[in-house]
C-alpha cells in the first residue's frame, strides 16, 4: 500500500507543478510581450488572458486538492494514518515553495505600470486586479 501512496503523492505533486509552471510561463510571456508595462488595449488584453488563466487554474487546483483529500480519506478509513499524513505533509511542503515562487510572478502582473493617457485602460486594469482577488472563474468582459 505504501507504493500506491507514493504514486498518489507523485501524481498530486506532478499535477500541482504542471499548473504552477504553466501559469508562470504564461506570465513570463505576457511580461515579455508587454515590456512589463500596459500602454495599450492590446497589452491589457494580454494581461487579461493571463489573469483569467490564473483564476481558472486556481479553481482547478482546488478541485484537484479536494480529490486528493478524498483519496487521503480512503487511506485513513483503511487505517493508514501515517501514509495519509506523510502524503499531506510532503504535498503541502512541496507545493508551498512552488506556490510562493509562482506568487512572485503573479505580483509582477499586479504591479505592472500603466503608462497611457487613456483612463479607461487604467480603470479596467484596476478592476481586473480587484476581480482577481475575488472568488470567481474569470474576469468580467
Amino acid at each position: 500500500m505504501f507504493q500506491i501512496s507514493l504514486i498518489i503523492l507523485g501524481c498530486s505533486v506532478l499535477v500541482a507543478l504542471i499548473f504552477h509552471f504553466y501559469a508562470v510561463s504564461k506570465i513570463k510571456t505576457a511580461l515579455r510581450e508587454t515590456g512589463g508595462m500596459i500602454m495599450s488595449m492590446n497589452d491589457l488584453e494580454i494581461v487579461k488572458e493571463v489573469i483569467n488563466l490564473n483564476m481558472k487554474l486556481a479553481v482547478y487546483y482546488i478541485v484537484f486538492y479536494v480529490l486528493l483529500m478524498v483519496v487521503l480519506g480512503v487511506l485513513v478509513l483503511n487505517k493508514l494514518f501515517g501514509e495519509a499524513a506523510l502524503i499531506l505533509f510532503l504535498f503541502g511542503v512541496i507545493t508551498l515553495f512552488v506556490g510562493l515562487w509562482g506568487k512572485t510572478y503573479e505580483n509582477k502582473i499586479r504591479n505592472m505600470e500603466v503608462k497611457t493617457d487613456d483612463p479607461e485602460i487604467k480603470n479596467t486594469f484596476e478592476r481586473y486586479l480587484k476581480e482577481w482577488g475575488e472568488p470567481r472563474l474569470q474576469l468580467r468582459s
